[in-house]
């Protein structure tokens, strides 16, 4: 019995915020505009790759802000939804990339648009990185965790 409830407890420290969601949740929440593949390691998820190609949604090709406000959900997980209008604070709007906030959390999404594939990162509220990602071929946007248990 108290191996079963070490492995169990193994297993729930071992998932990470990727893990958070699943492959349902994921189209559920981005199929209307982004074809989502997930790639696993086990049975733990090593990245999601959003979309464009070949997808009817308009426009093949992601833009700044779109890319900050997909790591920002992302990081936050499925279970709580964003308002972009109240929850997320942008700050020094004089700056090409400036970095958004997440006033309920506290994570914080850097972005650098100024190299050729974009690459932006989040932070959890104590600075410590969670997630990077980056912008591959204009029309894939590539998310991983950093401290990958």
């Amino acid at each position: 019995m108290a191996c079963a409830t070490l492995l169990i407890a193994t297993q729930v420290l071992a998932q990470g915020i990727l893990d958070r969601w699943t492959e349902a949740g994921l189209a559920k929440a981005f199929f209307m505009t982004y074809l989502v593949k997930v790639i696993h390691e086990g049975p733990l998820i090593k990245k999601i790759i959003l979309s464009r190609e070949g997808h009817k949604s308009g426009n093949a090709w992601f833009h700044g802000g779109e890319c900050y406000a997909l790591v920002m959900q992302i990081a936050r997980g499925p279970e709580k939804p964003i308002n972009f209008d109240t929850d997320i604070r942008v700050d020094d709007k004089n700056s090409n990339s400036p970095p958004w906030i997440d006033k309920v959390t506290g994570t914080k999404v850097l972005g650098n648009e100024d190299v050729q594939n974009w690459r932006f990162e989040a932070l959890d509220s104590s600075g410590t990185p969670i997630l990077t990602a980056y912008l591959a071929d204009g029309s894939h946007f590539v998310i991983t965790e950093v401290n990958r248990p």
